[in-house]
């Protein structure tokens, strides 16, 4: 399982135009909230599996996520409805969802309910994403969700790896070649604000 393309989905241009465009933020408020969060979401999905009485929901979600597979970021999004994508933050935060949304307003400099319109814009699509890759590993006789989780979560530092794909870049789009991340958010965001 691969964590860093998942990670690469979520951050691409792609994703942070349309959830900008959804929420009516820029497309900067956007990449802030998302860097800052998606390690919280992470978490509180690996941490449900820690659980028996939450492994067996978080299996099913994955489970019914995953088979809507991802092709273009955007038309998935479109398509996102966000009073689910906000019962998802519900569950994979807990009772931190309000502090997490108020620690992230407060760090990217966005409003709570901002924050939270991206949040649930964002977390549908990474349900999707990760249930894509735990139903193809069960679907080749691997392990269970928990420890497939675990495999793609494991201890790694996903702050440092966000910060890795927006400077190093990952294959967006499949050509062989990394795309660099955040030259592509610079670059939209300077056509954005460019003057004609």
């Amino acid at each position: 399982m691969d964590l860093s393309s998942i990670l690469g989905t979520l951050l691409s241009e792609d994703s942070v135009q349309t959830v900008s465009k959804k929420t009516k933020t820029t497309p900067k408020q956007t990449q802030s909230v998302l860097d800052a969060a998606l390690p919280m979401l992470l978490s509180g999905l690996q941490d449900q599996t820690k659980s028996p009485e939450n492994l067996e929901s978080v299996s099913k979600a994955l489970t019914t996520h995953g088979k809507k597979k991802v092709v273009k970021a955007s038309s998935f999004l479109n398509e996102v409805d966000a009073d689910d994508g906000a019962k998802i933050v519900g569950h994979l935060l807990g009772d931190q969802t309000q502090t997490a949304t108020q620690k992230i307003a407060n760090k990217t400099g966005t409003q709570p309910n901002q924050v939270a319109s991206v949040l649930a814009q964002a977390a549908p699509l990474l349900m999707s994403l990760v249930g894509n890759q735990t139903n193809q590993a069960q679907g080749q006789g691997g392990a269970g969700i928990s420890d497939l989780l675990g495999s793609l979560l494991g201890n790694a530092d996903i702050s440092k790896m966000i910060g890795g794909l927006l400077t190093e870049g990952i294959d967006i789009d499949g050509d062989g070649k990394k795309d660099n991340i955040l030259a592509m958010i610079m670059k939209f965001l300077s056509k954005l604000f460019s003057v004609k």
